[in-house]
């Protein structure tokens, strides 16, 4: 039952709902299903920050897409998704952490 759900599951997805996709993928041990929502999050990374959800992906997952095969984004579009997702997932923090986060990110590439 589990395989013909995880084979159907992400049809529904889309950028602004990707999250829940990983949650329920998550919660059901779906790996395989968690490897796709990988893809598609490196795919679709700059319309996730358009839709305003990038802050929801953890340190590991927006590391993760940064070294994911089939990212393919310019890399001042890298840049902009990563101070982006940096900014609105860790507004209170001071800015020498943010620079060193940012240089670590930007090393994967």
């Amino acid at each position: 039952m589990i395989e013909f759900c995880e084979r159907n599951f992400l049809s529904g997805m889309t950028t602004s709902n990707f999250y829940d996709f990983i949650t329920t993928a998550k919660l059901y041990s779906m790996s395989s299903a968690l490897r796709q929502i990988d893809t598609f999050i490196a795919n679709n990374l700059v319309a996730i920050a358009r839709d305003g959800t990038l802050n929801l992906l953890t340190y590991e997952q927006i590391l993760h897409c940064l070294r994911c095969g089939t990212l393919n984004l310019h890399e001042i579009d890298i840049f902009q998704v990563v101070a982006v997702w940096y900014l609105s997932a860790h507004s209170e923090e001071n800015s020498p952490f943010v620079v060193t986060k940012i240089e670590s990110l930007a090393s994967c590439l």
